[in-house]
């Protein structure tokens, strides 16, 4: 009798590639910003990592100076877009920093830096975010937006992008089926689903806390070959002493409990 051998080969997912996400160090008196510097060094196997803006808090040249100093002693690439504290009569945040919009690629992954830092994109950057967001669809990339102020935070306060600009994006988002929004501008951690999209803000990384819930911190985000991210939170104290990741679930009770405190609040 002859036996076939049938050879099964184990199809093994590649590992996901973890990105740094952290946004409004701003004056850092705290130093929160050089502890997140100092600990993505051991976190293995990062791509990259991003800021979302409000690095300074009045565009003086000495602030960026600062800044340039603190993100010169990260081992990855850093790509950043300008806050509104980042846009001044003092200095220029494309002479300080780099260019305010533009994108990078990670495998299948296709992130596009936005400069909202004021209430309209301009016609010729909106000119550009939808060639790039066409492109990215032709190419059946899975899309990112880094922007600063959020377009989607109901526990933020109100801290969102202000129209028109806030519906321009977001109808862009969902015409081109944008996977995940990552903002800051509010000091705080929020994460939302809206509309089948994930919208996470994360302004933890030194500046005044927004209130009683808050604290510092970043963001790993894990992102899969298949499509698929995860999102970490990781609390930061000042003086050096880090926290644990928070699993989801936690996370999500810790920003719902701040959230209605500040909500109760009166006016």
């Amino acid at each position: 009798m002859l036996y076939a051998a049938l050879l099964l080969t184990a199809v093994v997912p590649a590992p996901a590639q973890p990105v740094l996400v952290m946004g409004d160090s701003r004056d850092d008196v705290s130093g929160v910003l050089p502890e997140i510097v100092a600990q993505a060094g051991r976190i293995p196997g990062l791509a990259f990592a991003i800021y979302l803006g409000d690095m300074t808090s009045a565009a003086r040249p000495d602030e960026f100076a600062h800044y340039r100093q603190v993100v010169g002693k990260l081992k990855i690439p850093l790509f950043a877009v300008p806050g509104n504290h980042d846009r001044g009569r003092a200095a220029s945040y494309e002479k300080e920093v780099g260019p305010a919009y533009h994108s990078h690629q990670l495998g299948r992954w296709r992130f596009i830096f936005i400069d909202n830092s004021t209430e309209s994109l301009g016609s010729i950057q909106l000119d550009w975010v939808k060639t790039e967001l066409e492109d990215a669809s032709a190419r059946r990339d899975w899309i990112v937006l880094a922007i600063h102020k959020p377009i989607w935070c109901p526990g933020g306060g109100g801290h969102v992008m202000e129209e028109p600009g806030k519906q321009v994006l977001l109808d862009l988002v969902r015409r081109y089926h944008v996977r995940l929004v990552l903002g800051a501008h509010v000091h705080d951690y929020f994460k939302y689903v809206h509309d089948g999209v994930t919208h996470v803000t994360t302004g933890g990384a030194g500046a005044p806390l927004t209130g009683l819930g808050a604290y510092y911190h970043y963001v790993v985000a894990d992102f899969h070959d298949d499509g698929r991210f995860d999102i970490r939170v990781v609390r930061v104290n000042p003086g050096g002493h880090s926290g644990a990741m928070l699993p989801s679930a936690l996370q999500r009770i810790v920003s719902e409990a701040g959230r209605l405190v500040r909500s109760a609040r009166p006016n």
